[in-house]
């Protein structure tokens, strides 16, 4: 049975980074995951974050989508500018760089290479599952393992294909069964996606501490210091808020609990190390050998710039980032770019088995008969 429009209003008041942003509207506007404040201080104290708030954003939904900027044209304006923006990115490089050199790299690439590249995603993807699915368990939100891997390659997939990379976020958690709705469901999915970025960050923050020591690394310059220097303030700031009281803090003093957990910390850890190893692989299979003292600093700062979201995943402003921070290594732009391209496709060839999963399943992909969302 299709759930109405009023009984699958969100707002997305979970933490910093997802504030004021729009997942997407899918099919028939059946689900709208929206911004704007709500006065939250009424509700009810249980074990969730945000439990107690559905009933509160159902009662308003009329009044959501009447606001000026919720409706469907603006929603595919966004996701025009999206697009629009990585391509532009990318035709600004292509028209200032070498594309000849850029090509040939990656006619050259080395197959064995972007094997292990491709063979790392794929892992990636399965642990990445597996983070997930105990981030719901500890969460009281029963998911097994084979749904939660499905899950993740469908979203995967949405992510890279579609604009803004959080469509097949807002799909995981619109399709995940949790005991309290689809407010439960999306505190899972955040945290999780919370605990990668930050685990990513914290490596890539000691990764800097570490060149700072040793002799012969790039020469970085002055704003990379003022990044990593407003970034420790930010997680200073941020464990001190996560002591206070109100939703975001409980949003973090719960994500901080999770990922200090053993098991979430030695699974992160990994996940972190086998991102950070595929960028290497797609780099080594167009012909250049990042040095040591740049795994942990500048590979990070280059997936960094996928999350800008005026972008299709990540296209354009990760081959930017790459063009920009490769020359500090002593390598040309044109290899940065090549790596990147080489990266972003191993990516999209890694998560393809997600159609076969979705016509596996028809019942339960995107727009199947039990009436969850639909890819648009």
């Amino acid at each position: 049975m299709r759930r109405s429009r009023s009984d699958d209003l969100l707002t997305f008041e979970i933490c910093p980074h997802y504030i004021h942003r729009f997942c997407v509207d899918l099919p028939k506007n059946a689900l709208i995951i929206e911004t704007g404040r709500r006065d939250l201080r009424e509700k009810p104290q249980i074990s969730g974050v945000w439990e107690g708030q559905t009933q509160s954003a159902r009662g308003s939904g009329s009044a959501v989508a009447e606001q000026p900027g919720f409706g469907e044209g603006a929603a595919v304006r966004m996701r025009l500018l999206r697009l629009t923006a990585s391509i532009a990115v990318l035709a600004v490089l292509f028209a200032l760089m070498d594309t000849g050199a850029i090509f040939a790299r990656l006619r050259g690439a080395d197959l064995g290479w972007l094997g292990m590249a491709l063979g790392g995603l794929t892992v990636l993807t399965f642990l990445m599952a597996w983070r997930w699915q105990m981030t719901a368990n500890a969460l009281d939100i029963e998911l097994r393992y084979p749904r939660a891997v499905r899950e993740y390659y469908i979203a995967q997939l949405l992510n890279l294909v579609l604009p803004g990379g959080l469509v097949g976020d807002a799909a995981r958690a619109a399709r995940l069964k949790a005991p309290r709705g689809l407010r439960q469901a999306a505190q899972s999915v955040i945290i999780e996606r919370f605990i990668g970025q930050t685990t990513l960050f914290v490596l890539m923050f000691f990764g800097f501490l570490i060149a700072m020591f040793l002799p012969g690394g790039p020469d970085w310059p002055l704003w990379t210091w003022w990044f990593l220097a407003v970034g420790m303030v930010v997680a200073v700031l941020g464990w001190l808020y996560a002591r206070q009281k109100g939703v975001i803090a409980r949003f973090l003093a719960t994500a901080l609990d999770l990922m200090a957990r053993p098991r979430q910390v030695v699974l992160s850890l990994t996940i972190a190390l086998l991102i950070i190893f595929n960028f290497y692989a797609c780099a080594r299979a167009t012909g250049t050998v990042l040095p040591a003292n740049t795994l942990f600093t500048l590979i990070p700062l280059i997936l960094t710039a996928m999350l800008v979201p005026l972008s299709v995943g990540g296209w354009g402003w990760r081959e930017g980032a790459a063009a920009a921070l490769f020359p500090l290594a002593g390598e040309f732009p044109s290899a940065g770019v090549a790596a990147s391209i080489a990266y972003g496709a191993m990516m999209l060839l890694a998560a393809s088995p997600a159609a076969f999963l979705m016509m596996l399943h028809p019942g339960q992909t995107p727009g199947g008969k039990d009436g969850s969302a639909s890819m648009m």
